[in-house]
């Protein structure tokens, strides 16, 4: 790693802004508009409790980002094992829905059989071909209507805030096929095998999910903070702050979401509109401070049924000792609508008497409530997402601007992506790319 010496800056010190100058010189400057780096991979520290700014939790795949972490940069973190659940049918059952049948009421759980003795035989090598439509045309093809209906398709529905129906299938890579075999085997006695690519994970054990870039950023000494972009000129290749300061660069490497750095340059009118037609949801989350009994050991808890505005409530005391000063405990409530479209205080209040109302939870007292807010949370996959964001990142890469990570993608994406986004763009601009 040598210091950048060729007019390469960086906007955002998330993981991605981080790993890229970590990889392709770690001299190169970053400019960040917050006072500390993260991005949205922050923990904050209020009132001796300690919240992310959204659930975050390391799943890890990569051998090379696994000896990253704890070997290079020094992590030090805890390995979990995934402990799940969703409440459906007035009850919590484990994750995920379709293996864990036998964890419903009778009618459901023979409802669920019944959708999946419709479907057509697939193996998984008919995976690929099935993805190629909707999601709604996927989740009933493959797992049938009675599971689609109880879960997969209202859950999503409420996740994405976006029909099913709407939705192509492509941020499903994290997913491993259906089997319809494992579900008939699995919906009368528990099974004990694992699922999904985040059956276990890994979370900081001292400050939260923050030590992450925190030892990014021990290593990169040109970080620039509070240092919030207001225009880019592509043609003199100059990002202007909104102190008055300027940069000027060769190669511009952006994390900013897509939309956003388009509409901070001067391309095009076309561009703009284009832009303007990526979909995105906004995240609430509503972390309420509580005494009183959770479920004992469960680390969050998926919720499809239309009927609660929230899609999830994480339980991070459970994974994460340090996180409240004594034996409170913190609900992590979350909430997705398109387009920033809530309002703070009415969200607020519907979700904290839902909370109470659940019977999930024996809640002696409520201390307080902190609330943070992801304006650009998950980008949607409708049809648009892919033609628009491909034009754009081709043109914007003509322009020398490289826009990257998971937001600068435009993608669905978990943190490790983020690090070996910014690696792998490091180190093709390095060999000429």
């Amino acid at each position: 790693m040598t210091d950048s010496t060729d007019g390469t800056v960086v906007l955002g010190a998330g993981l991605t802004g981080l790993s890229f100058a970590f990889h392709y010189g770690t001299g190169t400057p970053i400019y960040e508009r917050e006072s500390e780096p993260g991005g949205l991979v922050r923990s904050l520290l209020v009132r001796g409790c300690s919240f992310d700014l959204a659930p975050h939790l390391l799943h890890l795949r990569s051998e090379y980002v696994r000896k990253l972490v704890f070997e290079t940069l020094g992590l030090e973190a805890a390995q979990v094992e995934r402990k799940a659940r969703i409440y459906c049918d007035g009850r919590l059952i484990s994750y995920p829905f379709e293996l864990n049948l036998h964890g419903l009421s009778e009618q459901m759980r023979e409802d669920c059989l019944r959708g999946l003795d419709t479907i057509a035989p697939h193996g998984p090598e008919h995976d690929a071909e099935l993805r190629t439509g909707s999601y709604e045309d996927y989740a009933l093809n493959t797992f049938g209507a009675g599971i689609s209906r109880h879960y997969l398709l209202p859950y999503n529905r409420k996740i994405w805030d976006t029909p099913p129906r709407d939705m192509t299938c492509e941020w499903m890579r994290f997913l491993p096929a259906a089997d319809a075999g494992k579900i008939r085997r699995s919906a009368y006695a528990p099974s004990d095998e694992a699922f999904g690519y985040n059956s276990a994970f890994y979370y900081p054990r001292r400050r939260g999910i923050r030590e992450l870039p925190d030892a990014f950023a021990q290593r990169l000494p040109n970080i620039h903070f509070n240092k919030e972009v207001v225009r880019i000129q592509t043609t003199e290749r100059c990002v202007h702050f909104s102190d008055g300061t300027s940069v000027h660069y060769e190669k511009l490497i952006s994390t900013l979401p897509l939309n956003r750095l388009v509409a901070l340059s001067d391309l095009p009118q076309s561009a703009q509109r284009a832009a303007d037609l990526l979909e995105y949801t906004t995240v609430y989350t509503i972390n309420m401070v509580v005494r009183g009994a959770v479920p004992e050991g469960v680390h969050w808890i998926y919720f499809p049924d239309p009927e609660y505005t929230f899609y999830r409530i994480s339980l991070p005391k459970n994974f994460f000792p340090r996180a409240t000063p004594g034996d409170e405990q913190i609900l992590a409530v979350e909430v997705g609508c398109r387009r920033d479209g809530h309002d703070w205080s009415a969200l607020v209040s519907r979700v904290e008497r839902q909370v109470r109302d659940l019977g999930v939870f024996d809640l002696d007292g409520h201390c307080f409530t902190h609330c943070e807010k992801l304006p650009v949370a998950y980008c949607i996959y409708d049809k648009q997402r892919t033609p628009v964001s491909t034009a754009l990142l081709h043109q914007l890469a003509s322009l020398g601007i490289y826009s990257t990570g998971r937001y600068g993608t435009w993608e669905y994406s978990a943190m490790e992506d983020a690090i070996l986004h910014g690696k792998t763009l490091a180190e093709s601009l390095r060999a000429g790319g």
